[in-house]
């Protein structure tokens, strides 16, 4: 008779939602088996099936590893000056700046020169286009047309690009742009997620976690950085808008919390996830904690992007919605 010993090893996953951490504990359970004589040949079982990754749990760690010591403003202007293309500097320290493709959202129209608002960003979709909230242009494609917007590079550097055609997406609060110039940056645009999170569909408990999502926020009439708040998607967005929760009950990254105040002044503003390091695009902030979500309506915003290519004489591009084959589905 011989006794064999096998460690295994199980990691028990913890979401605490009145301190909204994820925590793992790690238990070694030792097994101790086998009896009468061992087999001539010992057989080793295959290599074991890999583990197949939860979206929100995925998306939790993302954020909660870029906490230490970080920030939750994006960039900042001087006290009580406008917005120009010379004093707004991207923050060293905010805590998803190795996430370029967030980049991929203008910061602020300087059509007359200078703004003293952050809001009515653009988000590039692809190399050409952008989508924006269309009642920020009153929902007129006209409205964006010649507009000039100021964009960061990683370097903190800033460059323009202008708005040369519009298309308004029809019931919805959402407007494609075609873009003068090539953008640096877009992002792939996050695809319906409900049947990848359990708590879209069946709502927030602690066996089926929320999918954080995070918010820009833009100014309010005021100079001010824009703040990234870390906040809940409540829907999969099927009638073509995202919610969040509640800004009082938002995420905590880093040393900074969400606010009620954010939901002010921040039309067109983005709404990301953070997946491998990579921002994939909810939406972007149509109205109070909701954005108008790009992949209910991708039919018509690719209807739309071929439209403008074809009408400008360039190749038609389409939105990349991001692969989530790697993620759990439930």
């Amino acid at each position: 008779m011989t006794l064999a010993e096998v460690l295994v090893v199980k990691t028990v996953k913890v979401y605490d939602f009145a301190s909204k951490k994820l925590y793992a504990l790690v238990a070694i359970i030792a097994i101790i088996s086998g009896c009468g004589n061992p087999p001539a040949t010992k057989i080793h079982s295959s290599q074991p099936a890999p583990t197949v990754i939860n979206l929100a749990e995925h998306v939790f760690a993302q954020l909660a590893s870029r906490t230490n010591g970080a920030r939750g403003n994006f960039v900042w202007i001087p006290d009580n000056q406008a917005v120009t293309a010379t004093n707004l500097h991207m923050d060293a320290s905010f805590f998803l700046r190795d996430v370029t493709n967030i980049l991929a959202a203008s910061q602020t129209d300087i059509s007359k020169g200078s703004s003293y608002s952050c809001a009515n960003y653009l988000t590039a979709i692809s190399p050409r286009f952008c989508v924006s909230a269309a009642h920020t242009a009153a929902r007129n494609s006209d409205a964006y047309n010649g507009r000039k917007m100021l964009w960061l590079l990683p370097s903190g550097a800033f460059y323009t690009n202008a708005a040369i055609a519009g298309f308004v997406i029809s019931n919805a609060d959402l407007m494609v742009c075609l873009m003068a110039n090539t953008n640096p940056f877009f992002c792939r645009v996050l695809p319906v997620v409900t049947n990848k999170v359990p708590a879209l569909k069946y709502g927030q408990s602690p066996q089926n976690l929320p999918l954080p999502a995070v918010l820009f926020r833009g100014g309010d009439g005021t100079p001010e950085p824009h703040t990234a708040f870390v906040l809940s998607l409540t829907s999969d967005g099927s009638s073509g808008v995202a919610s969040y929760g509640s800004p009082v009950d938002s995420f905590v990254f880093g040393g900074y919390k969400g606010h009620d105040g954010w939901i002010s002044g921040d039309s067109s503003s983005p709404a990301y996830v953070i997946i491998n390091n990579e921002a994939a695009l909810i939406g972007v902030a149509s109205s109070p904690l909701s954005s108008s979500f790009v992949s209910a309506r991708l039919a018509e915003v690719n209807s739309a992007m071929a439209a403008l290519a074809n009408a400008a004489g360039i190749p038609t591009e389409a939105v990349t919605l991001f692969d989530l084959s790697d993620f759990a589905e439930f």
